[in-house]
């Protein structure tokens, strides 16, 4: 009795791992794809000009003669 224990518990322990892969595969898919949808909503909504033009102030001395 004590080997066929020993054998399913081993065949439970290989069928977890070899769901390990595809689920840590799902994991990285989910989360990618959670990001780059993140990224498109954020650029779709973000204004056109996020931060303010800089101001120039020119200055120009002029003499005026007699």
């Amino acid at each position: 009795m004590a080997e066929g224990s020993s054998t399913k518990s081993k065949g439970t322990l290989r069928a977890i791992g070899e769901l390990g892969p595809a689920w840590i595969t799902s994991l990285t898919s989910l989360v990618v794809a959670l990001t780059a949808a993140g990224f498109f909503v954020g650029h779709a909504t973000a204004g056109t000009s996020a931060s303010p033009q800089p101001v120039v102030t020119v200055v120009k001395s002029i003499r005026v003669g007699a």
